[in-house]
């Protein structure tokens, strides 16, 4: 897991981000994302070997990192540093990649925009500087910010020695990316005692309101219309329940369908008052194992024989035709995971998780999508494949259509290996 206050970035982290793009010099820039906060660029070899650079501005937590494989991408915005680079930048060689020593946590990046003049220079500079983030890009006189510019005091060279700090691997700052592109906000941590307050009366409410709709006026009102076939001498608790320019056997019929779906309502109440009783004893126990342990598994409520993946403190259910992943789907929390191989017919993958939407680790991402892929086609499939991945509340079966095609929102992609 990643630490909602993690460390900035030391000199050794980025010089050793500006030589891993070393063996990639002479690969030209091909992506180009912006979005006010984050930028991502990529640069292609003539050999189809990419390498990514996302910058990730976050205020307070800036970090940069290189990947080589395709990470999830940003929405472009049409901002004037991202026009800038596609009309000065795209398919410019990089040539070189450095930390400006003098101040300190400021890497600049050098391409060459043709291999016959090497003289046109354009640079991107990235400021990790705590209080002045910042990406500058210069082409000749032209200069582009992506916000406003402050002043970056010079480094003592006595204060050069952060370079011996222990450095973090490029996949701890990929895999705090992962967790800031979650779907799902970070939970804080409720007081139990307060949360334990707010269940009971929760629960005090809706047997107050099941007491309500168990008394059921509008069914009573439909047998006192098939016995009286008429609406003279209505009750005055039941005249609002009439409509005195229709019939009475429409009346009737009217008060019987709302009395049916009162009988629906109930039924929902009486299940979240069950669980509302459920998470009120774990609270007073003081064991917070996730409620789900304890409740039937997703594939035992939806009456599906798929496949159960244990990621820790989670699990995957993957089903294995569209009728099971449908099940599933239906079963499933509004706060639980959808994954679905991209582009390709297959298996769903619903990972089973609390409501307050605990941290998942790239690992656990990886080893889930790695699931369903391996669900979905041959065994004897290879390749890198994009997983799609959003909350169950954005996934919705098309009406109409073939049993387990939906339509779907507000998704992330991983790329995994196989």
């Amino acid at each position: 897991m990643i630490s909602s206050t993690m460390k900035a970035m030391n000199n050794r982290e980025l010089d050793d981000l500006c030589l891993s793009l070393t063996p990639h010099l002479d690969s030209r820039l091909d992506r180009i994302y912006f979005d006010e906060r984050v930028l991502q660029l990529r640069w292609s070899s003539s050999q189809r070997v990419s390498v990514w650079l996302t910058f990730s501005m976050r205020p307070g937590q800036p970090f940069v990192f290189v990947s080589q494989e395709r990470i999830a991408l940003v929405k472009p915005l049409k901002k004037p540093l991202a026009l800038f680079l596609r009309t000065h930048f795209s398919n410019a060689r990089l040539i070189h990649c450095s930390r400006r020593h003098e101040w300190g946590r400021v890497i600049v990046i050098e391409m060459a925009l043709d291999d016959e003049d090497l003289a046109q220079v354009g640079l991107i500079e990235i400021s990790l500087v705590p209080g002045a983030v910042n990406v500058k890009v210069q082409m000749g006189d032209k200069v582009v910010h992506a916000f406003k510019p402050r002043p970056i005091k010079k480094v003592e060279a006595s204060t050069t020695l952060e370079s011996n700090f222990e450095a973090r691997p490029a996949e701890f700052f990929q895999e705090a990316w992962q967790k800031q592109q979650s779907p799902t906000k970070e939970r804080v941590p409720k007081d139990r005692k307060i949360d334990l307050e707010k269940k009971q009366k929760a629960l005090l409410k809706m047997q107050e309101k099941i007491d309500l709709q168990k008394q059921d006026l509008w069914l009573k009102m439909g047998h006192f219309l098939k016995e009286q076939k008429d609406l003279e001498g209505l009750p005055n608790e039941y005249r609002d329940f009439v409509d005195f320019e229709k019939s009475v056997i429409w009346n009737m019929e009217n008060c019987f369908q709302q009395a049916k779906k009162n009988q629906g309502k109930v039924k929902g109440t009486l299940n979240r008052i069950e669980e509302l009783k459920k998470e009120i004893v774990i609270l007073e126990s003081g064991n917070e194992l996730i409620q789900s342990q304890r409740a039937k598994s997703l594939l035992q409520q939806s009456e599906a024989k798929g496949r159960t993946v244990d990621l820790g403190n989670m699990r995957l259910f993957v089903g294995r035709s569209g009728q099971e992943n449908l099940k599933i789907l239906r079963k499933a929390k509004a706060w639980y995971l959808w994954l679905h191989i991209r582009d390709y017919p297959g298996a769903f993958g619903i990972i089973e998780r609390s409501k307050g939407g605990e941290d998942m680790s790239l690992k656990m991402l990886q080893e889930a999508a790695r699931a369903v892929i391996q669900q979905s086609l041959p065994k004897s499939a290879q390749g890198v494949f994009d997983v799609l991945y959003t909350e169950c509340r954005y996934v919705r079966p098309i009406k109409g259509a073939k049993a387990g095609q939906v339509t779907y929102s507000h998704e992330r992609v991983i790329t995994v290996k196989v």
